[in-house]
Order: structure tokens, then C-alpha cells, then sequence
């Protein structure tokens, strides 16, 4: 009865969850074992009232790592979801293997690299995104096309493989993180690159009514990781109503305790709630492209080890004309300052960055910069 259907379609073991009533098989069974009536014999008391004491002593977080399974504490393998495993989902993701030439990943990467770690590298777009290194771009398809020349990387087979034919409207970044980097998002996504989020980036140019999130999102990725960890995680749920879930689970049971065992309580927690809504968990691998809903909620778990996880990403919207107007026709930046392939583009396109980037005006600029 304490989990039925919620009136907004939550599912049944999300009720659960939103209520606080699932934390391993058994703790609220309606047993012998689990609980003593009231009119109880006594026989037995001292042992029980010692382990009551026991457990007493124990933090909140204490006594949910005691209870949560191994395999969803700190230091689990997660396995991959490379292909929807319900019907429903089908829509939701696609994985494609070598979708370019290695010649082609090796030099994008290279220079990807150089141009986000040359001079003071931009980390993060926002609390959820502090650990990453990235540039970004906003762009129109007029402003699309001419993407490549303006910032200097090899971007055209990408977007020409990946574009979506309906969207008028796209968000370019990279996407790096340092395996041997510690976690430096808030609480409770320690295990995390990129927290749990949906793809709003250019949300801020729509009405307040329409959807903001990216109607596809392509990444791919440009490097693998030695060890475990990285991987892209998309969940079933349309909204962040599973992200309010888990602050919710960790905030309730992960109260108390030393620091470290809090932590690896929330790490626990996480998994343990994001298991029963994950419906692909890809791990970076190069050469291998990743296209989603954008309108699904989805974060990017902590890399290990040595080396670089690199991605690119796309994300791509679909948007009434009177946004698109709103959205300018290039503008690329990194670290807050205009971002272009020389110091003759960005002085001659930077001030112009919002403004419509005619033929002319785009031709004169390359032609200035040839000289």
C-alpha cells in the first residue's frame, strides 16, 4: 500500500524510493525477525537490547552501508549497456563502433587537446561540470558550417555524420577529464565527471514554456581509459525527478559519521537508486559514437587511472524561428574570452560574435588572415 502508484505516473518502486522505504531486501518485511509486538513475550530482551545499543551507536550512514550490497559500494565494476534493454528504450539511445578512420580520431584528438589546454585550460560550465576541460560553442547552421575554419579543428566529417536534419540550432564542447584528477563536484556525485544533468545549453534563447533540452545529443569519443570508470550513463526518466530522488536518499541515510564513510555511503546510495533507472551505460572507447535523446537525463561517471577521457559533443536542438533569431550565428569562447583558430579572427569576429555573420564579412575576415 506504502508504494502504490504516485498520481503523477511514478512507478511503483519509485514511490518507494521517493517514501524511504527501499533500502535492502528484508529491512521493512512485515516478519517475526523485523519486528517485536508490543504484548511480546520478554524472553530474549538483554540480547536484544544490546543489539538495539549496538546499532544506536552507529551513524545513519554506518548503518546503510551495513545494509546496501557490495556490488553497489565504492570500487564496484559496472558492466555496459550498450544496446536498450526494454523495447520502449529503443528510441532513446544508439551506439555506433568505428564510425571514422583512426587517422582521422588520432588527429582530431591531437589537436582537440592542444586547443583546450593551450594557455589557461576552461574547466567546467557550472557546478555540475567543474572537473571537465572544455571549450565551448554556440552556433546557428549558417554559423555551423563555418565552425571548422573559425577555431582550427578538422570538425566537418563529425557534424557532417552526426547532424540532425530538423534542428537549426547546436552546442559544441569537448569534453576532457584527468583520470588521476580526485572528484571536485559537490556531494553526493563523488564518483562522477559530469553530474546527473540534461542538455539545456542554449535554454536561455527559448520561451519559458517550450522544451530547452537538446532534441539530439552525439558524442564521441576520442580516447579509451585503462582502467575502469568514465562511462556515459543515460537514464529512462524524460526529467530530473531521479536527481531529486537521490539528494533526497542520501540526505535521509548518509546523515552522520566521519567524512569518508558519509562519502562512501552517497557513492552507494547513488548507485544503488540510478541502477533501477540506467538504460545504457557506454564506457569511452575510441572511434565509438554515442547518439541520445537529449531530453533524457544522463551524467558521466569518474575516469580512473592514467590518461585523458576525451569527447566531443553535439548537442542539437530544434527551435521555434523567433529563438533562432535570438541564438547568435557563431559564438565561440574558452575561459570567458572569445575562442578562434588566430588572434586576426577573434579580433576581427569577437566583437561581432552575436551579430549575423555574413558571406562577405566571413570572406574578408579568412582572406585578412591569410596575409
Amino acid at each position: 500500500a506504502h508504494c502504490a502508484w504516485l498520481s503523477r505516473g511514478m512507478p511503483s518502486w519509485l514511490s518507494c524510493l521517493a517514501l524511504g522505504l527501499v533500502w535492502a531486501p528484508g529491512v521493512y518485511a512485515d516478519s517475526g525477525n523485523a519486528r517485536v509486538s508490543a504484548d511480546s513475550s520478554n524472553v530474549g530482551k538483554p540480547a536484544l537490547d544490546s543489539r538495539a545499543a549496538s546499532q544506536q551507536a552507529l551513524s545513519d550512514a554506518e548503518k546503510t552501508l551495513a545494509l546496501i550490497p557490495s556490488f553497489w559500494q565504492s570500487g564496484s565494476k559496472r558492466s555496459d549497456i550498450l544496446a536498450p534493454a526494454r523495447e520502449t528504450d529503443a528510441s532513446v539511445f544508439q551506439v555506433e563502433e568505428q564510425a571514422f578512420p583512426r587517422s582521422y580520431l588520432e588527429s582530431l584528438a591531437s589537436m582537440l587537446l592542444r586547443a583546450v589546454f593551450d594557455g589557461p585550460a576552461m574547466q567546467g560550465l557550472g557546478p555540475d561540470f567543474g572537473d571537465a576541460y572544455t571549450f565551448e560553442v554556440t552556433a546557428t547552421r549558417e554559423g555551423l558550417a563555418k565552425l571548422s575554419d573559425a577555431v582550427g579543428l578538422p570538425l566537418d566529417p563529425f557534424l557532417d555524420h552526426a547532424i540532425c536534419k530538423e534542428c537549426n540550432a547546436f552546442f559544441v564542447n569537448a569534453v576532457v577529464l584527468d583520470g588521476q584528477k580526485s572528484s571536485t563536484l559537490p556531494g553526493p556525485w563523488h564518483d562522477f565527471g559530469l553530474a546527473m544533468h540534461r542538455d539545456e545549453s542554449l535554454g536561455s534563447f527559448t520561451e519559458p514554456a517550450s522544451e530547452k533540452a537538446a532534441r539530439k545529443v552525439s558524442v564521441l569519443y576520442l580516447s579509451e581509459m585503462d582502467s575502469a570508470g568514465g562511462e556515459l550513463e543515460i537514464y529512462r526518466g524524460p526529467s530530473l525527478d531521479m536527481r531529486k530522488i537521490v539528494m533526497q536518499q542520501t540526505r535521509e541515510r548518509c546523515g552522520g559519521g566521519a567524512p569518508n564513510i558519509v562519502k562512501r555511503c552517497e557513492e552507494a546510495v547513488v548507485n544503488e537508486v540510478l541502477a533501477l533507472d540506467t538504460v545504457g551505460r557506454i564506457a569511452p572507447k575510441t572511434g565509438r559514437l554515442v547518439q541520445f535523446d537529449g531530453r533524457h537525463a544522463h551524467g558521466v561517471r569518474r575516469p580512473h587511472g592514467e590518461g585523458l577521457r576525451v569527447s566531443l559533443v553535439l548537442e542539437q536542438f530544434a527551435y521555434a524561428d523567433a529563438a533562432v533569431a535570438r541564438i547568435p550565428t557563431l559564438h565561440s569562447m574558452k575561459n570567458s574570452k572569445p575562442f578562434f583558430a588566430s588572434s586576426e579572427l577573434q579580433t576581427h569576429l569577437g566583437p561581432r560574435l552575436g551579430s549575423s555573420l555574413r558571406e562577405q564579412s566571413w570572406q574578408d575576415c579568412m582572406g585578412r588572415d591569410s596575409k
